[in-house]
């Protein structure tokens, strides 16, 4: 009897797992894990897993999750009012990256179509590695870090047009474009039509109920997806526009959690596929290149982006901060490639060679996202001076509504000034002045809030694991007032509804609050 699981699934997923989680112990991005556990496990080295029909349809899906999610995760809001230096950085560092990773690769010994090729593949930074990483070293709601993402965002928006153009590349040019032109002048349209006027309803409705919430965001997926199609288009387009008209909505962050899950195992199938379909020929054919070309475009990054920031009136330590985290080849450096070899303008060689160049500077740069603040405490010691950027600060936040929270919330604001209700039901966050959709649980919502720059913090149902994990998050000097039957060292609990409105109006004045 036929194994309805094939046996390289298994292989794939094993190896993917193992390798994620050495990854994660030397605190390096797990797409660099996937994209060796193919190579390791595939025809290049082991041989003991090939690519097969539904690896292959698991990747291309997995391609058209990593766009969706990237768009869903890119709010315009946060850098409207940087705009205009983010472009002008965006545009001049890619074009002068670009043009020196082509006089590079020309001097390597490559043809100057292939160099060309290479220069738009090398002239993005990665938008997974540095958002998790400045996310985790406590860098993305300072001044660098809204810089950052607007460059990446930008990135995100050129490489996909360039992707209509390499697809393009086999057929009747002018027809394809005129065909990508109508539609994402039409999807362009019907996103910021949606994003205004349409999606924030739906989404309101379908918040309801998580699984609901799931099924609607992939469904709008799967509209642009085979709306991308059927003008001839390949899928993954779709779903970044998809991402961008979802990303501009205030239910975004939650339906971000609900779909991060299905992503991640998506992406994953992508780069060990990706990794699986080299040969260990075409992967070390330009070893000798590889190596001299990511120190180079390491450095080209790094002095190009931070002497565009200081062109751009920013100061030395958001500079020099900007250059130092972006760094790194990025996954669509892989995608734009993969794109060109697919329609024959380059071989496997030198996709194995820009593979082998996304592997090393991701790991080289992860650390010096890592450790960049120190790195430049080292270096000018005593010129730090940032301070996260519109994140709250000082502030009151209450997770749960209950009956009575108005004159709670009445009571704190004129302490605190300002108060968030956090809930998942959409009907009481749109009653609330100042509310957020969402499931406290999630630790994104949570440092969103500003959970650790809080000065008082109240939940309103019972959860002593989720108690004690934000007993970690907050400052010392944080006031915790959460609904328990038992005491819980480091909180205030309360346990009656009945005397809540009351019992915790006497709390409040008892504690001077």
């Amino acid at each position: 009897m036929e194994s309805v699981i094939p046996f390289d699934l298994v292989v794939i997923l094993v190896s993917a797992a193992l390798l994620g989680l050495i990854a994660d112990r030397l605190r390096q991005p797990t797409l660099v894990a996937y994209l060796v556990a193919g190579i390791l496990v595939g025809p290049g080295i082991l041989s003991i897993a090939d690519p097969t029909d539904l690896v292959d349809l698991m990747a291309e899906l997995g391609l058209a999750f990593l766009l969706f999610l990237i768009g869903l995760k890119l709010d315009f809001s946060e850098i409207e009012h940087i705009y205009k230096p983010v472009v002008k950085i965006s545009v001049v560092q890619m074009a002068l990256t670009a043009l020196i990773s082509f006089l590079t690769a020309l001097i390597l010994g490559f043809n100057p179509f292939i160099a060309g090729v290479l220069g738009l593949a090398f002239m993005y930074s990665s938008t997974a590695v540095v958002i998790k990483l400045l996310k985790d070293s406590g860098g993305i709601s300072k001044q660098y870090g809204k810089i950052n993402t607007g460059i990446l965002l930008v990135q995100d928006i050129t490489v996909v047009i360039l992707m209509v153009l390499i697809t393009s590349a086999d057929t009747d040019i002018v027809s394809s474009l005129v065909s990508a032109s109508l539609f994402l002048l039409l999807a362009a349209g019907v996103t910021y039509f949606a994003s205004k006027n349409l999606l924030p309803r739906i989404l309101q409705e379908a918040s309801k109920d998580s699984v609901t919430l799931f099924i609607t965001g992939l469904a709008w997926l799967f509209i642009f997806v085979i709306a991308a199609e059927s003008f001839g288009l390949s899928i993954e387009i779709g779903a970044f526009i998809a991402g961008l008209g979802l990303g501009q909505v205030s239910y975004s962050t939650e339906l971000v959690e609900k779909m991060t899950p299905v992503t991640d195992f998506f992406i994953a199938m992508f780069f060990v596929n990706f990794g699986l379909s080299l040969s260990l020929g075409e992967f070390l054919t330009y070893w000798k290149e590889a190596l001299l070309l990511a120190p180079v475009l390491m450095v080209t990054k790094f002095v190009v982006i931070r002497k565009l920031v200081d062109w751009q009136g920013f100061g030395l330590e958001t500079s020099f901060k900007s250059g130092l985290t972006m760094t790194q080849t990025s996954e669509f450096s892989l995608i734009f490639i993969a794109a060109a070899a697919s329609v024959g303008l380059i071989s496997g060689s030198e996709v194995g060679m820009v593979s082998l160049v996304a592997i090393l500077t991701m790991s080289l740069s992860s650390y010096l996202i890592l450790f960049h603040n120190q790195i430049f405490e080292r270096l000018y010691p005593g010129k730090s001076v940032l301070k996260s950027e519109d994140g709250p600060e000082n502030h009151a936040v209450i997770a749960g509504y209950i009956q009575g929270l108005e004159s709670i919330i009445e009571r704190l604001g004129e302490k605190y000034g300002r108060v968030v209700v956090v809930d998942n039901d959409p009907d009481v966050v749109k009653n609330l002045s100042e509310a957020r959709f969402g499931d406290f649980h999630h630790r994104a919502l949570r440092e969103d809030l500003g959970l650790d720059k809080a000065d008082f913090v109240m939940i309103n149902f019972e959860d002593e694991s989720l108690v004690k994990e934000i007993l970690d998050e907050i400052g010392d000097d944080t006031i915790l007032l959460a609904e328990s039957e038992e005491e819980i060292e480091g909180a205030e609990t309360y346990t009656s509804e009945v005397l809540l409105g009351e019992g915790l109006r006497k709390y409040i004045r008892r504690s001077d609050l």
